[in-house]
């Protein structure tokens, strides 16, 4: 949501900015690391090597082809829309410095077959163009000054921080402009309704041929369902705009497979994700970066994709039709599809404002919904995949609201509603591993429905009563008591 000032901000930017990742899928490994543009091929085409006939475990299939955790931008990311009008660029032709253009009846052919799969027609010719990496990073970064992108990151940066997500002397936002700089491979951009790629040649390659077919999508999206419009209406609501961009980016992942599945050779399959590397840029910018933007990085894309996976076994293409016409809403609904069948919503959580308890010199800042994807996140930050992934499952609906005080210290509540008392005492328990496992937290117990704990700089409360619980965190343990007196209330 808006924080109270109107603007977007906190939690749900990082969302925003293409950097998500699926629970459930990845370990932590991060020494041979391979660029996400292949890896999200190889599991687009491995995944539907049976037809689609099979069942769907993508979380197997995922660690049978691949031996690392990802940690890259997407083969192409889809840019969201400045929220202020900018002049239409004149397209780029599609070439490189001294290369002739890309044949049109190919581009015509790829986008032909791509409106045939998806069961849409091309409204109208995509314009096409081509950006090298330096002017890729100028893209980006002009982008983030439109969006204001230094203040939303200073809020999610905040909530990462005292999450224990991220380091206090992380750089936010030159890991994100860094981090897609060096791996986008294309993207469409809703705002000029262009298509580019990074650096493309007078050939087409495998590679570029699926990332054209992935964007290609995107355009029939933005054309029959008006996705842009949407995610910019969707922006300052991180659930919203998560969950959105989920459908949308796994569509187009899953149609990225069936084209190759359909329209390539095997050979071509395997140039596509095993063969050529060149283009293929360095990790170095995701070396450094925190794990939790490896978690945010793929979210859209693979659990995306197994959501819209589901709706294609249902009914084909006219489920999928269906779901833009009635997006999902949770990140739940993402996970679980027949929680989308079943319509089942958030439940309202609505904490009362701390700063008067906090005192002079305090003022909420920012707040949003986590929802089921980021509670596992929080988790994933301590405990095991597997813990966090069925901890968070029987989430219900929550409500952070992040504060600062005028010295820049910041705090937080995190209310949570759980579908029943059991669910809420599972996530209770993880909480209280999550803080025992930690070396720099001395976490004490009061009993079996609160314990408070000290370290890092940092004092917290996690306190369950039926089917709520409600984390405290503050710089000091006084910060933290007014909290807590402020908070009582939900826990009656």
């Amino acid at each position: 949501m808006a924080d109270q000032s109107g603007k977007d901000g906190g939690y749900g930017m990082v969302n925003r900015l293409r950097l998500a990742v699926a629970p459930g899928i990845w370990g932590t490994k991060r020494a041979t690391l391979k660029p996400l543009a292949l890896l999200l091929l190889a599991v687009a085409l491995l995944v539907l090597g049976s037809g689609c006939r099979a069942p769907f475990p993508i979380e197997e299939r995922a660690k049978a082809a691949w031996t690392a955790t990802a940690m890259a931008a997407p083969p192409t990311a889809t840019a969201t829309p400045s929220p202020t009008a900018t002049p239409r660029a004149t397209p780029t032709p599609l070439r490189t410095p001294g290369a002739t253009l890309f044949p049109a009846t190919d581009l015509d052919q790829i986008a032909s077959r791509v409106a045939a799969l998806r069961g849409l027609p091309l409204k109208s010719r995509v314009p096409m163009g081509t950006l090298t990496r330096d002017e890729l990073r100028s893209y980006l970064t002009s982008s983030y000054e439109k969006e204001n992108a230094r203040e939303i990151l200073e809020k999610d940066k905040a909530v990462l921080v005292l999450l224990d997500l991220m380091k206090e002397s992380d750089d936010l936002y030159d890991l994100s402009i860094g981090a897609l700089t060096e791996q986008i491979f294309g993207f469409y951009d809703f705002e000029t309704r262009e298509m580019k790629l990074i650096g493309a040649g007078q050939k087409l390659t495998p590679r570029e041929e699926l990332s054209l077919v992935h964007e290609y999508v995107h355009a029939l999206q933005d054309q029959h369902f008006n996705l842009g419009g949407r995610l910019k209406e969707a922006k300052g609501n991180g659930e919203r705009s998560l969950t959105l961009r989920s459908l949308s980016e796994g569509d187009a992942t899953l149609f990225m497979g069936l084209y190759g599945q359909k329209y390539m050779t095997p050979e071509q399959r395997n140039a596509a994700t095993n063969g050529d590397q060149a283009g293929v840029p360095s990790q170095q910018g995701m070396q450094s970066a925190p794990p939790v933007l490896e978690w945010q990085l793929l979210f859209p894309y693979l659990r995306g994709m197994a959501f819209t996976m589901s709706l294609y076994k249902k009914d084909g293409v006219v489920e999928i039709q269906r779901a833009f016409a009635n997006p999902p809403t949770t990140s739940e609904q993402i996970l679980h599809v027949q929680k989308y069948w079943a319509n089942e919503g958030p439940q309202t959580v609505d904490p009362p404002d701390l700063a008067p308890v906090l005192g002079e010199g305090w003022s909420k800042w920012h707040e949003d919904s986590m929802g089921e994807f980021g509670l596992w996140c929080y988790l994933r930050g301590g405990l095991s995949d597997e813990l966090s992934f069925k901890a968070s499952d029987g989430w219900g609906g929550d409500r952070l609201a992040l504060y600062r005080n005028a010295e820049g210290k910041h705090a937080l509540v995190l209310a949570t509603s759980w579908d029943a008392p059991q669910e809420a005492e599972q996530f209770f328990a993880a909480l209280g591993e999550l803080y025992k496992a930690k070396k720099s937290v001395n976490a004490t117990s009061q009993d079996g429905q609160r314990f408070t704990w000290l370290g890092s700089g940092r004092s917290g409360y996690v306190g369950m009563r039926e089917k709520q619980v409600v984390v405290v965190i503050s710089p000091d343990d006084g910060a933290t008591s007014k909290m807590v007196g402020g908070i009582t209330p939900l826990l009656r």
